[in-house]
This record gives structure tokens, sequence and C-alpha cells, in this order.
């Protein structure tokens, strides 16, 4: 699949977190060019394209702006399509996206989301993510400001001795974290949540209950990471700790602990991970790197290719950290 344009808006950057809820729809209030780019990449980014991934769908969609919804609005278009949608799936959470077209004609979504939810019972929250406000790292602090002030309620709090929120994976598939799983898993720590992840409300509001918040992408959560840790006292572990084996048994003594819980294991498995690369860097230690990335994950793969015994000889990137 290809993708255009290169850069990423405000709105996809929304969209990668909010699309992976479960129980969840997102309907953008715009043309279907908008709606093709956001789902075309996210299906591609987000880990929809892994075979085991094949039964999880990105339920994105679009009214289809025509001349005339620019011209006279498409509020009576909207309220449909969100009650058809609510008819055909019955989804618990609806998000409504505003792009840069009906953001600049001043559709209000206010009135819309007054108007749909006295006809369905689901919860309905707009999102104005037109994209001459930001790129996709603007719309993920967005959509994390969202998730906080509209989902997350103070009377949910119970909290558990032995558990953890995993704040920034947006691959569906959890490919990133399935290490850092099996070994939360194996020292009986309960992951109550994941944002963005496959978590429905529920388990959302649960999210509170968390002793520590584990940030995988700074850029993806550290907002959110931030506001627990404000208004609940849940400290967390910030992201670009998972590349090198060596950062990410760094981060693994962190969270152990944090908990009280032996490194004998986590160390034992450094060391061998270490032992099997000899090998491999006897072959690479006289290779050179050029990485062109994101500013955060080049510095992640500079540690990676350090660790193989390369020279990183370049970084380019044209995002800031």
């Amino acid at each position: 699949l290809y993708s255009e344009p290169y850069k990423s808006c405000s709105m996809m950057g929304a969209l990668r977190i909010a699309a992976n809820f479960d129980k969840t729809v997102c309907i953008i209030n715009g043309p279907a060019g908008c709606a093709f780019f956001c789902r075309n990449t996210i299906l591609q980014i987000n880990g929809y394209l892994h075979p085991l991934a094949k039964n999880i769908k990105v339920n994105i969609y679009t009214v289809d702006f025509n001349e005339k919804d620019v011209i006279f609005g498409a509020k009576d278009k909207l309220v449909k399509a969100i009650l058809q949608i609510f008819d055909l799936m019955h989804p618990e959470m609806i998000f409504i996206f505003n792009c840069c077209v009906s953001e600049v004609i001043g559709e209000d979504l206010d009135e819309v989301v007054f108007e749909a939810e006295q006809k369905i019972d689901a919860m309905l929250i707009p999102v104005r993510t037109a994209g001459f406000k930001g790129d996709h790292k603007f719309g993920m602090r967005l959509m994390n400001e969202i998730i906080f002030d509209k989902l997350i309620r103070d009377n949910h709090i119970e909290k558990k001795s032995f558990s953890v929120n995993i704040l920034g994976e947006t691959d569906v598939y959890y490919s990133t974290t399935r290490e850092l799983s099996t070994l939360l898993k194996e020292a009986n720590i309960e992951i109550i949540c994941r944002i963005p992840g496959r978590s429905n409300l529920e388990q959302i509001r649960k999210s509170v209950n968390a002793r520590l918040n584990i940030v995988i992408c700074g850029s993806a959560s550290y907002v959110l990471a931030e506001k627990y840790r404000i208004k609940f006292d849940i400290p967390y572990i910030h992201g670009n700790r998972f590349y090198s084996i060596s950062e990410s048994y760094k981060a693994y003594c962190e969270i152990y602990n944090f908990f009280g819980i032996s490194t004998k294991k986590i160390t034992e498995m450094r060391d061998k991970a270490l032992e099997e690369l000899r090998t491999i860097k006897e072959k690479l230690q006289d290779k050179k790197v050029f990485i062109i990335a994101g500013a955060r994950r080049a510095v992640g793969y500079a540690e990676v290719f350090r660790e193989l015994g390369m020279e990183v000889s370049y970084i380019f990137s044209e995002t800031s950290p």
C-alpha cells in the first residue's frame, strides 16, 4: 500500500490512538480523501496488516463531503451517519473528527453530538483535528487530553498492588511489547490497560488503579503519563528505552525494582543475549550506518547499531525530539 501525503497531519495522529480502541468507531466529517489517507496509513503503521491481526478491523469511516456539503455544511448527513453506524455496529464510543475542510467552514460538532446522543446509547466524543493545526504529534497530544478529560473518572479508583498500564504502543498486535508483556506476566504484574490498544471503555476507566505507567513512545503518550502522575499520583517510566538489549535491560530492572522483584532472571537473559551477539559483532565491526528517522526513534536505533558493533556515522531527522 502507498500513502500520501508524506507529512502526516494532526487528524492522523489522533486517529492512530482512537482507532485501536475496542468497541469504538471513528467517523471523519470530511471528504473521502482524508479518510483514505488516514485509514491506509494506519493499516500499515498500526500493525493491522500483520497476518495474526487479520481479524482485527480498523473502524474508520467518512461522511464523504461533496461540493454541496462544503458550501452548506453536512450536519444532517453527519447525524445520519452516526445513527447508521450505531445501528450496524453498536459501538460504546464514537469519535467524530473534524478535518481541515469541516473546520474551515465552521461545522459545529457540539451541536451534532447534542442531537445524536438523544437517539443512541453510545458515548459521542468530538475531536477537532484540522491538519493546519499541527502534525501527527499535535494530534496525539490532543487525543491524550481528550481521553483523560472525557473517559477517565475518579470514582473507579481501587488500587492494585502489582499492576501497570502500557502507554504509547500503537501496534494493534502488540509486537513491540511482546517481551515486556511476557516478563510482566511471569512476575505476576497485571496489565490493566493499554492506551492506545484494544482496550474498551471499562478498561480505560480502570487504568487509574495502576501503580505504574510504562511509556513506550514519548510522542504518543508523554502528555497522558504526566496527567496520570499529577492527578492520580501514578509514576511512570518514560519511553525510548526499549530498543537495544542494554537499554531494555535497564528499563526492565527499573520496573522490577519498583515492585521489589528480583532482577536475577532478566540479568541472565541479558547476559545470554549479549553472548549470542558476539559472532554477529565480529562480522559487523567495520561497518558504518547512516540513520534517517524521527529524532526519538533515531536515538534508539543508534543504540541498537552501536550494540551490534557498528559505527553510527550520521543521524538525519526532519523532526524535533
